[in-house]
């Protein structure tokens, strides 16, 4: 419980103290702020791992695919493409 108050205190309210996938989006915002692309990266498939199922997580796959292209890993790039769901290729 202690815990979560002093999450409160730092987070920003738009982040949802009870959803794992919102709180790691907005660290992979914090990271992409700062241009560390690995880390943007690292945090967006976490928040995609806790996210439920039944939510879009398209825009997260496309920050994905992003990060490895600014970092010149077109193979991975394109893997993050071909892994998103409901893409019309």
């Amino acid at each position: 419980m202690e815990d979560m108050q002093s999450l409160r205190i730092v987070l920003p309210g738009t982040v949802d103290h009870g959803a794992e996938h919102t709180y790691f989006t907005h660290l992979a915002s914090l990271f992409e702020e700062a241009g560390w692309q690995d880390h943007v990266i690292k945090f967006t498939k976490l928040a995609i791992r806790a996210m439920p199922a039944d939510l879009d997580s398209s825009e997260l796959w496309y920050k994905i695919f992003r990060g490895y292209v600014s970092m010149g890993e077109f193979e991975d790039a394109y893997m993050s493409l071909v892994a998103t769901p409901n893409l019309a290729l």
